[in-house]
């Protein structure tokens, strides 16, 4: 695959992770599915090369940083996702 098309692939599954967790009751959240997403996540995030994710690294931060507060608001701090 090329880069582009990983990097695109990568960012809209992240912003995609980001919109689905955000403002949702945690009734509406499927857990299964999210620890799937972000195995999935982490895989394409690694098959990018150091270079390339240097490049959208503060970028990713702040989408992450967003995700990673909704999570933390439904499911606590300390939730294993």
């Amino acid at each position: 695959m090329h880069t582009y098309q990983k990097i695109y692939e990568f960012a809209a599954s992240a912003g995609a992770f980001e919109g689905y967790i955000y403002r949702r009751s945690k009734a509406e959240i499927d857990t299964e599915a999210l620890y799937s997403w972000v195995d999935n996540l982490i895989d394409a995030y690694e098959n990018l090369t150091s270079e390339v994710r240097n490049e959208f690294q503060s970028s990713i931060d702040q989408t992450f940083g967003r995700a990673i507060k909704s999570l933390g608001l439904l499911f606590g701090d300390r939730h294993e996702l």
